[in-house]
C-alpha cells in the first residue's frame, strides 16, 4: 500500500517503486572489502608516519618541495579568497562608510531638514 504521501504524489512521480536490494552475500563482501581497504590505509599510515621513518621527508622534498608546499597551504585557496573576495569587499565597505554615507546619505537627510528649519 505504501505511505499516504505516495498516493498524493503519484501523478507527479508515477507508481511507487520498491527499493532494489542486492543479495546478502554481495553486501557482506562489499563490507569486508571496505574494511580491508581502510585497514590497509591505517597500516600504510603507521609504517609511513608512525615509526621513525624518512618517508615524510622524502615526500616533502619531491620536485623541490613544490607539491608539499601546495598541499600544506591547501592549494592557496584561503589566500586567493582573501585577495579576490575579502579585500575588495572590505575596501568597498570602508568607502561606503567613510565617504558615501557621510556625504550622500547624511547630506540628503540634512538637506531635507534644512528648508523647514530656514522657514521657521
Amino acid at each position: 500500500m505504501g505511505q499516504p504521501m505516495d498516493q498524493w504524489l503519484q501523478p507527479i512521480f508515477g507508481g511507487v517503486h520498491e527499493a532494489a536490494h542486492g543479495s546478502l552475500t554481495d553486501e557482506i563482501n562489499l563490507t569486508l572489502l571496505t574494511l580491508a581497504i581502510g585497514g590497509l590505509g591505517f597500516l600504510f599510515a603507521y609504517f609511513a608516519y608512525g615509526r621513525a621513518s624518512k618517508l615524510p621527508d622524502r615526500l616533502a622534498s619531491l620536485a623541490g618541495g613544490g607539491p608539499y608546499r601546495l598541499l600544506l597551504h591547501k592549494y592557496y585557496i584561503d589566500e586567493l579568497y582573501d585577495v579576490l573576495i575579502v579585500r575588495p569587499f572590505t575596501y568597498c565597505s570602508r568607502w561606503l562608510a567613510q565617504v558615501f554615507d557621510p556625504r550622500v546619505i547624511d547630506g540628503l537627510v540634512n538637506g531635507v531638514a534644512k528648508p523647514p528649519e530656514v522657514s521657521a
